[in-house]
């Protein structure tokens, strides 16, 4: 006797998508998150006059149909970012129009390589080339900044791929109020009579067989038809005991490979708040929706300002840099982000006020998420779709870690997959 048709493990965007699509095929279900709340690596402090404080997704890369079919049914509007960027050159600010070099030159090369490798390989043989040094410089610092990644373990090819669709280089928007009530929404659209959301409950353990699940909680086990992992790839991956790490019995075998050639990458954001912008003086006028202020030689590379007006600075390292910094204390790296901006906006025009508030959460000790977002390893060409692949019918998996359409680490990725999970769920058990 089976208590629900379907447990989900996890109520993130992915968690939530795929139970309000297994609740609208007719299935009982339950979500269990280890949180206090929904959202997973969504995580909006609040909204209020000052604007939202974004501690984790922000930003709508392009134009995904999930997501805004998600934002227009809830009543959510997109704010358009004005995204102009601007870098920090001997104390002044000059316009990046003209200072990226030729990355798509670059790009052309890359597409031509036959195997994979390592796009730091790739980088040490041309950017000794004075007509890409600039650009290899930039493909680097893209790597690291946008897809959190590693130049020594990400593939060359799947940047490649990335980088040649729809995220690069795409129009960027947020959600009014912040991704938060985007969140609210898929809480408030579930049918509670077919779903139960349970927080606060990790899941310990997953026991399965043709036909049937048990999940190991604290307090109780949980038996279901079938189960949805939508977890964090790095909670996937791990295996020290004690940990957050979920057991299988009998262990997943079958994911060994796609879990190998996928990488968790870090990132630190640290949300600063001043009594008065200090960048608009920097710039000499008004800054628009997410102007991006970079300081290359910084702890913290990139800046991003808050929606037109807003005293929210948002300060950001991610790859290799966020890892050398992850060591300190959560109160270090605070402080090196506010030192950095401190750097960035003192240069000739004397000392910058100190900031009125900090708010900084850090994924990589998050126990529940152990890092940012995913992306691929060398030789981990198809690990996407390999890690989604269902086991025996009665294990799904969803997550942005999951997506195979290109949307991979963001939020539109998370919940395609969620739909894409569910289907899976109802035609395996028509089919049974």
């Amino acid at each position: 006797m089976v208590d629900f048709e379907v447990a989900v493990i996890g109520a993130g965007a992915a968690g939530l998508s795929v139970a309000w699509h297994l609740a609208q095929a007719g299935r009982r279900v339950v979500i269990l998150d280890a949180r206090d709340r929904p959202g997973g690596r969504i995580h909006t402090q609040r909204q209020d006059e000052s604007g939202a404080v974004e501690l984790g997704a922000e930003f709508v890369h392009g134009e995904p149909a999930a997501t805004l079919d998600l934002m227009r049914a809830g009543g959510i509007e997109l704010l358009p970012l004005d995204s102009e960027h601007w870098l920090l050159d001997h104390d002044r600010f000059v316009p990046m129009d003209d200072e990226m070099g030729d990355l798509h030159e670059l790009m052309a090369m890359a597409r031509k390589e036959k195997a994979d490798r390592s796009v730091a390989a790739f980088l040490a043989d041309v950017e000794h080339d004075p007509k890409f040094t600039e650009s290899a410089h930039w493909m680097r610092n893209l790597l690291q900044g946008f897809d959190a990644a590693d130049p020594e373990r990400a593939s060359l090819q799947s940047i490649v791929r990335e980088w040649s669709g729809p995220s690069l280089g795409a129009g960027q928007a947020r959600p009014a109020g912040g991704y938060g009530k985007l969140v609210d929404f898929m809480v408030r659209r579930l049918d509670r009579s077919l779903v139960e959301l349970r927080l606060g409950v990790p899941v310990r353990g997953v026991s399965w067989s043709p036909g049937e699940v048990e999940l190991h909680l604290d307090d109780e086990r949980i038996k279901a038809s079938a189960v949805v992992v939508t977890v964090p790839l790095s909670v996937l991956q791990s295996t020290s005991p004690g940990s957050t790490a979920i057991r299988f019995t009998p262990p997943l075998t079958s994911k060994a490979t796609a879990l190998a050639g996928l990488a968790m990458g870090p990132v630190h954001r640290v949300m600063i708040r001043y009594a008065t912008p200090p960048w608009e003086a920097q710039l000499g006028k008004p800054t628009g929706a997410a102007t991006f202020l970079h300081a290359p030689d910084q702890p913290f590379r990139t800046f991003w300002t808050g929606d037109e007006g807003s005293p929210w600075l948002t300060a950001w390292c991610g790859g290799p840099p966020a890892a050398r910094i992850g060591a300190l204390p959560d109160s270090g790296i605070a402080d090196l982000a506010v030192a950095s901006a401190r750097v960035m906006f003192t240069g000739m025009w004397g000392r910058v006020p100190d900031p009125v508030e900090v708010q900084f959460h850090n994924w990589q000790r998050d126990p529940w998420s152990q890092g940012a977002y995913s992306y691929v390893a060398v030789g981990g060409t198809g690990a996407h779709a390999a890690l989604a692949a269902p086991v025996d019918g009665v294990l799904f998996f969803a997550g942005e870690a999951t997506d195979a359409t290109g949307e991979a680490g963001t939020v539109a990725g998370a919940i395609m997959s969620g739909e894409r999970a569910a289907r899976e769920v109802v035609a395996s058990q028509v089919q049974v």
